[in-house]
């Protein structure tokens, strides 16, 4: 069932007086989760939602001490709806053409990958975050569909396809996604994609190797993603001594979200991307520790907005193979769902 009158007027409530929620529905169910944290009252459940951003720069816990019908009583001070830093303006595309292109240089000469993001800045009604978090939940997804405010992160929202780890007590899953394009193309992928994914397929086995682990691969399927798709291959395997959420910080960030070799694509990040990254690449996690149950989401397809504005975020994969051109209207495709949820 789509997101219910009490949960709308509880997430309305809870932006208005900067009180930290999440509200969520996990891929295929059609319930919709939402809670809130006063700080003060007795947890609801034995469950916590925690965000980290790209590269752990800010991490945030969500407790559920709140329900939809609680929250919107809250005692907490009002406070005005704000992000702690102020928005970034959309990446100009002259900008974005000749930072890819010189990766694209770098890369041809030294081979691996960068994955290089961008921002596009939108004016938006004071209605329309909660309309677009209405429209994100209003039916089930095969993406892990979440909104949620906290005052270290700002508000946000996301519809991400990639899982980074989920555990059950004995075993694990996560998943190698790269390549993009637009969906229901036909023919075998080519070798710009198919090389992105091997290297962010062979960097996790390694990681999950590096952790004591015998992870197994599955062949390389086509997963669909709203309007475009990917590549993708699963791994899954038995735990061991790390914590899911250890683990879940050694893989993250990924050759997906970074590139390889890791340290020098992050160098190119750092230098050439115009705006800061904030949650975009990083991940959330819902953590259940009564019954053993834990799943971390790569934060992608996603947006920060205030009242006012909302920033959407999209990257790629730059190879020696890539067309700085091409890129750009992959990262069109990426962010034209999130955007449109705002319009």
């Amino acid at each position: 069932m789509p997101i219910t009158a009490d949960q709308r007027r509880a997430v309305a409530h809870c932006l208005a007086h900067a009180i930290p929620f999440v509200v969520y529905a996990e891929p295929g169910d059609s319930n919709v989760t939402f809670y809130a944290d006063d700080s003060v009252s007795q947890p609801l459940l034995h469950e916590r939602f925690r965000v980290h951003g790209w590269r752990d720069r800010v991490v945030a816990t969500i407790v559920p001490r709140l329900d939809e019908v609680s929250a919107p009583h809250s005692t907490l001070q009002p406070s005005s709806f704000t992000l702690s830093s102020p928005l970034p303006s959309s990446t100009p595309k002259e900008t974005y053409i000749r930072s890819v292109r010189e990766i694209i240089t770098k890369r041809k000469a030294n081979g691996g990958k960068t994955v290089f993001s961008r921002v596009e800045t939108l004016e938006i009604a004071p209605e329309s975050a909660i309309t677009a978090i209405e429209r994100l939940l209003s039916q089930p997804s095969p993406r892990m569909n979440c909104a949620w405010y906290t005052t270290e992160t700002g508000a946000w929202l996301m519809s991400s396809p990639e899982v980074l780890m989920r555990c059950d007590k004995e075993n694990y899953f996560t998943m190698a996604l790269a390549g993009t394009r637009k969906i229901g193309s036909q023919g075998d992928w080519d070798n710009k994609n198919s090389e992105e994914q091997s290297l962010v397929t062979r960097y996790i086995v390694e990681r999950l190797r590096s952790m004591g682990l015998k992870p197994d691969v599955s062949e390389p399927f086509t997963l669909p993603a709203g309007n475009i798709e990917h590549i993708c291959q699963t791994i899954t395997g038995k735990l061991g001594r790390q914590s899911p959420s250890m683990m879940a910080s050694l893989l993250s960030p990924t050759p997906a979200v970074a590139g390889l070799p890791v340290y020098e694509s992050l160098a190119d990040i750092e230098r050439l991307e115009s705006q800061p990254r904030d949650c975009y690449a990083g991940f959330c996690e819902i953590t259940r520790e009564d019954v053993g149950e834990y799943q971390a989401w790569v934060v992608l397809r996603c947006a920060r907005f205030t009242a006012s504005k909302a920033v959407f975020y999209a990257g790629g994969g730059i190879t020696g193979q890539s067309s700085a051109e091409k890129e750009w209207t992959e990262t069109v495709a990426k962010l034209t769902p999130i955007r449109s949820l705002f319009l």
